[in-house]
């Protein structure tokens, strides 16, 4: 299947897994009222942040792992790897029960949404490794099956939970978790029935997916803190504003649509991207930046075409309780541009297992996040939230584009345009 065709699956897919969220917010704007999207905003940050912990990279590794490994070695792999995440989920949720109450305290949200917020997250890595495996066995369709059927479940139960029951933020967050166990438990079936779950555990194994889950631990809670801190600190600088962070919440997630083009592509790309290393000839070279300057081409002309629709978008769709969050879209939309060309890079350093690198980059990328959130919001309030997203992003892409270039000496010809653009390449 060639890359126009799978990309438009995959984009189709994550429309499903994540646009169609997007999409229902037009309407959800009228139930979940801005202080109420605030609460919804602190709990998202409390997913994100405890993810990382859970996942420990293991949709990743599934990827890269299944192209080493024979049948037998992959399936004892991919236990050992479950378990070692299913034995991190259950020492953070009794550290989680013991702490609870004070997290719900510094959080300011309900220790039960919380709760179901820990629960969600090992459902998560259910979800992930059925869509990881479904890329590794080249299965687009079936990726954008079980993303499609995951999305209309769960916006069957919103507009139950919230549209009709009135359950407003509560019931938001009990559709996904109810939808996460339904996949849940269909992906503990197939994952039983295709013999990839069975009580032949590795140490070998369990100690490779820790040693990457380490760094993976790292890169993803990097990921948490350039998603999570503006909004932290929004809620912490002005703790009784509630509605103003429910209003840079929903800004978020129309800019966030641009993260969906980014992530099919990335879905797409990264296995033809390691099979580009594996024989990185001066003829793959090119091919290779060619998609890439492609690819960033289409995400440019995308994000100037949401950021001049959003205006109209927000007049005819949103409540007008949203509207002062629409300036925040542009600067937030062309940081997730930003962000899909730092996407593009980071093959490099998975592929050549620059592990410590990873980790460094990440400690590097927290501290720029933290240090301009606090510096912009501090100064400029909400508005100070989307100017420090687009500077981070930006500098952050320019760094890693060095960064790469150094460690893993490619020597590739990033300005020979004629050669990359050229006849028959």
């Amino acid at each position: 299947m060639n890359l126009a065709k799978s990309f438009s699956i995959y984009t189709a897919a994550s429309f499903f897994n994540k646009g169609m969220m997007a999409i229902l917010a037009f309407f959800l704007s009228h139930y979940i009222l801005p202080d109420e999207n605030g609460i919804l905003s602190l709990y998202s940050v409390f997913v994100l942040f405890v993810l990382p912990f859970v996942i420990l990279g293991m949709p990743s590794s599934l990827v890269i792992e299944h192209a080493k490994l024979d049948e037998k070695e992959f399936r004892s792999y991919f236990s050992s790897s479950l378990a070692l995440s299913s034995f991190s989920f259950l020492i953070l949720l009794l550290l989680f029960l013991s702490a609870g109450q004070f997290i719900s305290g510094v959080m300011t949200v309900p220790f039960r949404l919380l709760l179901f917020g820990m629960l969600y997250a090992y459902f998560n890595l259910f979800q992930e490794n059925l869509l990881a495996y479904t890329r590794v066995l080249n299965k687009p369709y079936r990726f954008l099956l079980i993303s499609a059927v995951k999305d209309l479940l769960e916006i069957a139960l919103v507009i139950i939970l919230v549209i009709q029951l009135g359950r407003g933020a509560e019931g938001r967050i009990l559709s996904g978790l109810l939808t996460g166990a339904a996949v849940f438990l269909f992906g503990l079936f197939y994952f039983m029935r295709t013999g990839l779950i069975h009580s032949g555990i590795s140490m070998k194994y369990i100690k490779e997916e820790f040693r990457f889950g380490i760094s993976q631990v790292f890169f993803q809670f990097n990921v948490f803190i350039l998603s999570a801190t503006d909004k932290y600190l929004i809620n912490y600088l002005n703790p009784d504003d509630k509605s103003g962070l429910g209003i840079y919440f929903m800004s978020s997630q129309f800019a966030f649509i641009i993260n969906v083009l980014v992530s099919a592509f990335f879905f797409t790309y990264q296995p033809m991207l390691y099979k580009f290393l594996a024989n990185l000839t001066p003829e793959n070279k090119l091919k290779m930046l060619k998609i890439k300057y492609l690819f960033a081409a289409f995400l440019l002309v995308c994000t100037t075409t949401l950021c001049l629709a959003i205006p109209y978008i927000y007049q005819l769709f949103i409540n007008e309780q949203y509207h002062p969050g629409i300036p925040y879209v542009a600067w937030l939309a062309f940081g997730y541009f930003f962000w899909g060309l730092y996407a593009l890079l980071l093959g490099f350093l998975y592929y050549y297992k620059k592990n410590k690198v990873v980790i460094i980059f990440s400690i590097f990328s927290s501290l720029i996040c933290i240090g301009l959130d606090y510096y912009f919001i501090r100064n400029y309030g909400i508005m100070g939230a989307a100017y420090a997203n687009l500077m981070m992003y930006g500098i952050l892409f320019i760094t890693l584009f060095i960064t790469v270039n150094r460690v893993c000496r490619l020597q590739l010809p990033w300005l020979d345009l004629r050669a990359i653009f050229g006849k028959g390449k």
